[in-house]
C-alpha cells in the first residue's frame, strides 16, 4: 500500500484560489435566486434558470474540483502537475472568465458571450486535462 506524498503537495495557493472562489459563485447563485426566484423557478429553459444551474455547477462545483485535483494528483496518486502555480493560474483565470461570459451570455441573450464561453471554458478543460493527464502517465 502506497503512502501519501505530502512532499510533492504543490503551495497552497495553488488549490485555495478555486475554494475561495467557489463561494462567491454559490452566493451569486443565490442573489439570483433571491432576484428572480419567479424566472428561476418557471421553466427550466429560461436564462435565469440556465444562469443559476450554471453559476451552481461551473462556478461552484467545478472549481472545487479542480482544486482538489491540483492537490488530489500529486499527494495521494503520486503524480505530480507540471508547474502547479501555473496550471492553477491559466485554470482559474480560464474558468472564471469562461463561467462569467457563459453566465451573462445566458442573462442578457447574447450569442457572442456563449461563443467566449464555449471556447474559453472547453480550452481551459482541455488544457488542465491535458497537464493532469500528463502527470498520470509519468
Amino acid at each position: 500500500m502506497s503512502m501519501l506524498s505530502l512532499e510533492q503537495a504543490p503551495p497552497p495557493s495553488a488549490p485555495f484560489r478555486f475554494f475561495f472562489t467557489a463561494p462567491v459563485y454559490g452566493a451569486a447563485a443565490g442573489v439570483l435566486l433571491a432576484l428572480r426566484a419567479d424566472a428561476v423557478l418557471l421553466t427550466r429553459w429560461a436564462p435565469e434558470t440556465l444562469a443559476a444551474v450554471h453559476l451552481v455547477a461551473m462556478g461552484f462545483m467545478l472549481q472545487v474540483m479542480l482544486g482538489a485535483l491540483l492537490q488530489f494528483m500529486p499527494v495521494a496518486a503520486g503524480a505530480p502537475v507540471w508547474r502547479p502555480l501555473v496550471t492553477a493560474g491559466f485554470t482559474h483565470v480560464g474558468l472564471n472568465l469562461g463561467t462569467l461570459a457563459l453566465v451573462s451570455g445566458f442573462l442578457t441573450g447574447t450569442p457572442f458571450l456563449l461563443k467566449v464561453a464555449a471556447v474559453t471554458l472547453a480550452a481551459t478543460v482541455l488544457a488542465f486535462a491535458t497537464v493532469v493527464g500528463l502527470g498520470l502517465a509519468r
